[in-house]
């Protein structure tokens, strides 16, 4: 029963599988837009003509552009190997260089080289986040907008794909952020890529399966009259990825071109102008400049005078801190108390700033600058290092100085000593500090404040000793260590006098000379060097002999075992058995020696040995 239950339960999911994608397939969507269309309506999805760069959009209209989507439209890795940084934007720019173009958005590439390259993208992101950050970018009401959205939804990484991997789910975020972008800018055309593929196995299933349901997300809002394209990014060659997701710098060129192909392909009656102001106002003279430098040389205009001081700057943005910062000074010049309570604060911070300067001590601060001047005032020279240390003393005596005058009489004072228990008022420290011979007064603790000086010392800490104490012990110890002396010198004399005495003099002075005088170790060092002589001849053939040879040769010197006659001559026969009578070949040792040696070798043992199988 429970096995019945189970292909009962798996069945209805295949269903509701098989439904899901039924509901989004495209084939119905598509014959009815084919249906309903006119001659004037874009084939759906917008494919790659190849369309040379250069072509007037629509002359006249300002091309209002914000780019939307994650990483791609970031353009990810695209400041990488001598690239520019500035993805595919860049690039369309160039394509579009008949049109006057301005790119909309809140955010921009820290590594890019373009002066307005804003765009709505963000590096690893769903399209559930592109959705909920994309508002303030669609407040700038661009005419048209591209969007790239969904690579990141098909990474089996759950901690990339945070709403899931499910291709029909994403597609129906798509769809969500589609609704949100025509609400918000209603009179801008929405291009939306079928995303790029991958090479990465367990991503580009799901990827193939949202590419083929984007057509029919953006076919069903077509069809209710909105300005919605789709454009197939699928045919985008693979060998242009460098890691499977992002494209390599001419990839981002090819991205660039890929677009501009699809916006000359819009519909010039749905492309209108921008509505209201200008997404750059005033400043967005700047960037039409800057694509007509040649109109600049004309005008006599200073280019550099007209561009944002700002490598990100953001007109938008900086409107409305601008009114922000205006309505807060309305409030302030409306609000006596305000400035006053500023004003309060800022007197609070230079007290504290003041307290903390007069802490330390000036004298040793001038100590340290007449140390360094000291050197070039000998003829010295200071190394940069210390000409920079020298500054910087001036500086912070000047400002010492400033704020001990500013706090009078309440600036703490270095002069004094604090208390000291068992002391007599005579001389005194800080805390912890155990010194003899300081009544001069002098200290290396004079920096320390008078509160800390002030704190008593615990009662288990043992007071210093006094210098008159300690000298008196001091004269003990050296009557002491005389006297010591003197003794030690008075038995020397006595042991010399008895060895006068019994060595009749012949031995005057020796033990006191022996006890007195340490012996004289002398430290030598010495280096040898012998020739090495070596038989190269003996080495090489007892390196390079051969196996067989040398079981021979053994053999013949007595040490292979023991040999049958017909061994023995046949040794013989070869040379490795030498003859009795050697005395020919040479005179000497070692002929000698070698005789004795064959001799050895041809003194053969037979014994007889009983048959055991006998």
């Amino acid at each position: 029963m429970r096995g019945l239950w189970s292909i009962a339960a798996a069945t209805l999911h295949v269903l509701a599988a098989n439904a899901a994608v039924a509901r989004h397939h495209p084939s119905q969507l598509f014959l009815n837009h084919i249906a309903t269309r006119d001659a004037h309506s874009p084939t759906i999805p917008l494919t790659f003509r190849n369309t040379s760069p250069g072509k007037a959009i629509k002359p006249g209209i300002e091309l209002r552009i914000l780019p939307v989507g994650d990483s791609i439209t970031y353009g990810f890795l695209s400041d990488q190997i001598g690239g520019d940084g500035d993805g595919y934007r860049l690039r369309l720019r160039e394509d579009l260089s008949k049109d006057n173009v301005v790119f909309a958005g809140t955010e921009t590439s820290p590594t890019g080289n373009m002066t307005d390259g804003y765009f709505a993208a963000w590096n690893g992101k769903t399209i559930q986040f592109i959705a909920d950050h994309v508002g303030p970018s669609l407040e700038q009401r661009p005419n048209i907008i591209l969007l790239h959205a969904g690579t990141n939804d098909m990474n089996p990484n759950s901690a990339i794909s945070t709403e899931g991997h499910d291709p029909v789910a994403a597609s129906e975020r798509l769809g969500s952020l589609i609704d949100k972008m025509v609400t918000s800018c209603p009179d801008a055309v929405i291009l939306v890529a079928m995303i790029i593929g991958t090479c990465n196995a367990d991503q580009a299933p799901q990827s193939k399966v949202l590419q083929s349901l984007i057509p029919t997300v953006v076919a069903s809002r077509l069809q209710a009259g909105k300005h919605v394209l789709a454009v197939d990014f699928s045919i985008f060659a693979l060998t242009n990825l460098r890691d499977c997701i992002h494209p390599t710098n001419q990839g981002y060129h090819l991205v660039g071109d890929y677009w501009y192909d699809f916006i000359s392909q819009i519909p010039q009656d749905w492309i209108t102008k921008p509505v209201g102001k200008d997404s750059e106002g005033e400043e967005s003279l700047a960037v039409r400049l800057d694509m007509n430098a040649s109109l600049l040389g004309l005008m006599g205009l200073s280019l550099a005078l007209m561009m944002p001081k700002e490598k990100g700057y953001n007109p938008v943005q900086a409107q409305r801190k601008a009114d922000k910062a205006r309505e807060i000074k309305k409030v302030k010049a409306a609000s006596p108390l305000t400035s006053t309570v500023s004003s309060a604060g800022k007197a609070e911070a230079q007290g504290r700033r003041n307290e903390k300067l007069a802490r330390k001590n000036p004298d040793r601060i001038q100590k340290q600058i007449d140390d360094l001047k000291a050197v070039t005032a000998g003829g010295g020279k200071l190394t940069r290092h210390e000409e920079q240390v020298l500054e910087g003393l001036e500086r912070e005596l000047k400002s010492v100085r400033k704020a001990r005058d500013a706090l009078g009489d309440k600036a703490p004072g270095f002069g004094g000593r604090g208390w000291r228990r068992d002391d007599d008022g005579s001389r005194s420290g800080a805390l912890g500090k155990r010194r003899r011979g300081d009544g001069d007064g002098s200290s290396s603790d004079e920096d320390v404040p008078e509160d800390v000086r002030s704190i008593p010392m615990p009662r288990d800490t043992p007071p210093p000793i006094p210098k008159a104490e300690m000298d008196k012990w001091y004269a003990k110890r050296r009557a002491r260590r005389n006297a010591e002396n003197a003794a030690r010198r008075g038995d020397d004399a006595a042991g010399d006098e008895a060895g006068d005495g019994q060595d009749n003099g012949k031995g005057k002075g020796t033990a006191r000379t022996q006890r007195n005088a340490p012996p004289v170790v002398e430290s030598r060092t010495v280096y040898e060097a012998k020739p090495v002589v070596r038989d190269l001849r003996k080495e090489a053939v007892s390196a390079f002999v051969p196996t067989s040879v040398q079981m021979k040769m053994n053999k013949g010197k007595g040490q292979g075992g023991l040999m049958e006659p017909e061994e023995a001559d046949r040794l013989e026969k070869e040379g490795y058995l030498k003859l009795a009578s050697g005395s020919g070949r040479g005179d000497g040792a070692e002929d000698g020696e070698e005789e004795e040696e064959a001799a050895s070798s041809r003194h053969v043992m037979m014994e007889e040995v009983e048959d055991e199988e006998a």
